[in-house]
C-alpha cells in the first residue's frame, strides 16, 4: 500500500494519508554496496540552498525528472511521480524528499565542537538527501551513506554529495533565490572518504567489522515493523564510546510507528542509554535523541 505522510509543514509539502501495510508479504531488498561510477560521464544538476549551514541539495523536481526517465526503475516510480506517494512499504521509503527533521539534525551538528565531527567515522541510516551526513563529510568525517533504494542513492545522495564537495557551485553561479545549475562528474566522489549502501537494515553488514563514532538517522521510526532492525543495526555498528543521534517527529499520522514506541523498544532491550538533546514544540512536535551504549 502506498501513502503520503501528514506532517503539517515539512521541508517539502506533504498531506494526510492512510496507514501502511505490514511486513508479512514483503520481500525486502538485500543490502549491498552501491559503487560510485568510474566513467567520466557528466550530469546536469539543478540544486538549491537548504538554508542550513551552507548545505546544498538537488531540487526535487530535477530528481523526479531523472527518475521518470529511468528505463528499469520499476512501477513504484510512477506512483511516486504521479501520485506524490511518500512511502510504499518495502519498496520505496521516501528518499527523494528532504524531511524536516534532517534539517534539525544539521543545525544540531553545526553547533557541536569540531572535534566531535572531524576525523570521525560516521554512518547515516535511511539517508535520502543525506544532509546531516553531508555536513559531516564537509567537516572532515569519513561517512557511509545508507538508504533503502539504490535509485535514491544514485539520483539524490550521490549528486548531493557532489554539489557539496567536488562540484560545489561558485558563488556567482547561485541566483538570488539560492538556486543553481552545475555539471557533476560523480566519478570524482571516488576521491572522497565516503561509501554508499542500499537495501534493508536487516542484512546490512557494512563489509563486516565497520564500527562508527557517530550514527545519524532522521525520520526513520515511522514503521514499527522496522524498529527492531534499526535498533540492531545501531547496536552492531556503534563503537563502545560512540553515539547515535535520532531526529524524529513524536507522531507519524497514518503510520504504524512513533517515537514512543521506538523508545520503548530501546528501553526493553537495555542496550542504550537515551538522552533528549533538543525538543521543538512549535509547529510539528519534533525531538533529537542521543543514544549511547549502556
Amino acid at each position: 500500500m502506498s501513502f503520503r505522510f501528514g506532517f503539517g509543514e515539512p521541508a517539502e509539502q506533504q498531506q494526510q494519508a492512510p496507514a501502511a501495510s505490514t511486513d508479512a508479504s514483503i520481500d525486502f531488498t538485500p543490502s549491498f554496496q552501491v559503487q560510485i561510477p568510474t566513467a567520466d560521464t557528466m550530469m546536469l544538476v539543478m540544486g538549491e540552498h537548504t538554508g542550513r549551514s551552507g548545505i546544498l541539495r538537488r531540487c526535487l523536481a530535477d530528481v523526479k525528472l531523472d527518475a521518470a526517465n529511468e528505463d528499469h526503475a520499476g512501477a513504484w516510480v510512477d506512483s511516486v511521480m504521479l501520485q506524490n506517494t511518500d512511502l510504499i512499504n518495502g519498496v520505496y521509503e521516501g528518499g527523494f524528499k528532504t524531511w524536516e527533521c534532517s534539517l534539525d539534525l544539521v543545525a544540531l551538528l553545526a553547533g557541536l565542537d569540531s572535534s566531535a565531527i572531524t576525523g570521525k567515522r560516521v554512518l547515516e541510516l535511511g539517508c535520502g538527501s543525506a544532509l546531516p551526513g553531508l555536513y559531516c563529510l564537509t567537516k572532515g568525517s569519513h561517512v557511509d551513506f545508507q538508504d533503502y533504494n539504490e535509485l535514491v542513492i544514485r539520483l539524490v545522495t550521490m549528486p548531493n554529495a557532489a554539489i557539496n564537495t567536488v562540484a560545489k557551485p561558485a558563488i556567482e553561479d547561485v541566483d538570488a533565490n539560492g538556486t543553481f545549475e552545475v555539471e557533476v562528474q560523480l566519478s570524482l566522489l571516488n576521491t572522497l572518504p565516503c561509501r554508499f549502501f542500499a537495501g534493508d537494515w536487516g542484512s546490512l553488514n557494512l563489509n563486516g567489522l565497520e564500527q562508527y563514532d557517530l550514527i545519524l538517522t532522521s525520520e526513520t521510526i515511522y514503521s514499527t515493523e522496522a524498529h527492531v532492525k534499526l535498533h540492531d543495526v545501531m547496536k552492531r555498528s556503534l563503537k563502545r564510546d560512540g553515539r547515535v543521534l535520532i531526529a524524529a517527529k513524536k507522531t507519524y499520522f497514518g503510520c504504524s510507528g512513533d517515537l514512543q514506541q521506538f523508545l520503548s523498544l530501546v528501553q526493553s532491550q537495555g542496550v542504550f542509554r537515551v538522552e533528549t538533546l533538543q525538543e521543538f514544540t512549535s509547529g510539528v512536535h519534533r525531538v533529537i535523541k542521543q543514544l549511547t551504549l549502556a
